[in-house]
């Protein structure tokens, strides 16, 4: 769907849809998983791969632009999206998290070419995506290293220190994107206003967008500093997209499975 030169918001939201229709079901085929983590990152993700990333139409084989997934667990709708765009089949995806596939429940680098670095351990990628995008600085190499967070992920010291040395180094080919759906583990995340602070701080450039509005992420992605780390707090919804999960405290949080009666409430939910 993406190797077509314009894609029109609708059918952006399209590929949405169909994305979070397989992560349910490969979810729900697991036993296992983090759909509320999954669901939100959606529209970011895809507008990510089908506009943003260079160049398009946006393939790892001939890529310059890389996308690294620091919120590891999230991981399930990252591969429904390669399903969908055709990269990998549908029906492999399914296969997440079972004995011996290379869909696991974090991304691991050594199964897939178009993976830099595996994630898992909240903070790590996001440091090895600020040394990249150094090495790339440093190196000369064209292309821009994109690194989506979870906003309970900033607990981390780790990610202060990496921020740091990005805004030291004026690493304007480095582009955070925040899933800011302000839930973690133990509740409402500590972080529900620091971010906006907290990275200005630092010296990143910082925009607010609505992370489920892809003219609003469009916008913010438009707007990057060219001399600066740059970082899109992205508003958005735990579990988006399934009711149930959206009216939940922990936004269907944490490594739930997803019954047969339920993945079908969901599907319909989604369908209409």
């Amino acid at each position: 769907m993406c190797q077509i030169e314009e894609i029109k918001v609708s059918d952006l939201k399209e590929i949405a849809r169909q994305v979070r229709i397989l992560t349910l079901q490969s979810i729900a085929r697991a036993g296992s998983g983090h759909p509320g983590s999954a669901l939100s990152m959606v529209e970011i993700i895809t507008l990510l791969y089908c506009e943003v990333m260079q160049p398009q139409p946006y393939h790892p084989d001939h890529a310059h632009d890389i996308f690294i997934l620091s919120a590891g667990h999230k991981c399930p709708s990252l591969y429904a999206l390669w399903g969908v765009l055709g990269w990998v089949d549908p029906a492999d995806v399914l296969t997440l998290r079972q004995l011996g596939s290379p869909f696991q429940g974090h991304p691991s680098f050594p199964h897939f070419d178009w993976l830099h670095c595996s994630s898992g351990s909240l903070g790590v990628a996001f440091s090895e995506a600020v040394g990249m995008a150094l090495g790339r600085k440093l190196t000369g190499q064209p292309g821009r290293i994109f690194v989506l967070l979870g906003d309970g992920e900033l607990h981390e010291g780790i990610v202060a220190e990496a921020a740091r040395i990005a805004s030291y180094h004026s690493l304007s080919n480095l582009v955070a994107i925040l899933d800011w759906n302000s839930k973690q583990s133990d509740g409402l995340s500590a972080m529900m206003v620091r971010p906006l602070y907290e990275f200005g701080s630092w010296g990143w450039s910082v925009k607010v967008a609505h992370g489920h509005n892809f003219d609003e992420l469009r916008w913010s992605f438009n707007a990057l500093s060219p001399s600066r780390p740059n970082v899109i707090l992205a508003q958005t919804i735990k579990g988006k997209g399934v009711l149930a999960y959206e009216q939940d405290p922990s936004g269907g949080h944490g490594s739930l499975s997803i019954s047969d009666q339920e993945l079908q409430s969901f599907l319909k939910e989604l369908e209409g």
